[in-house]
């Protein structure tokens, strides 16, 4: 079982999968911050079911954010869910649909849009865009 341990990592994120004992920390800063440890109930395998899950989805977080994306990852209440789980509680089994690409709709964009646009926009800094909400199991975000 991972019992708690004097001196957690403030924040999570800044762990290195490299060390147990970093990962360990993280994961107990994580479970108090967002209420899992009252949620696991010291049941030892469910923590350390979640705590493999937390351990693969920091190290991702970890790996995305070191390449210099346009966008960065963190961890949020469902880190320590694995994709299945997230896709079939969160997602509810929702397939991503892309529109039908025809000639129509291509003309169309061209004539809706001018010839030449900034090479970055960001919607951020015109105060348009807001937090990141949790939808629950809305699924509507696709």
């Amino acid at each position: 079982m991972l019992a708690t341990a004097v001196g957690c990592a403030a924040n999570p994120e800044n762990a290195t999968t490299s060390s147990f004992g970093d990962v360990k920390s993280a994961f107990e800063a994580w479970m108090r911050k967002f209420g899992k440890d009252k949620e696991y109930g010291g049941n030892a395998y469910l923590m350390l079911k979640r705590f493999n899950a937390f351990k693969a989805n920091l190290e991702h977080i970890q790996q995305h954010n070191q390449n210099k994306s346009s966008f960065t990852l963190a961890l949020n209440q469902f880190a320590d869910l694995t994709y299945d789980e997230v896709r079939s509680t969160i997602l509810v089994g929702k397939e991503l649909k892309s529109p039908p690409h025809t000639a129509t709709n291509q003309s169309l964009v061209g004539a809706c849009y001018p010839a030449s646009l900034p090479t970055n926009f960001d919607w951020r800094s015109r105060g348009v865009v807001t937090p990141v909400k949790n939808q629950g199991r809305c699924g509507m975000a696709m």
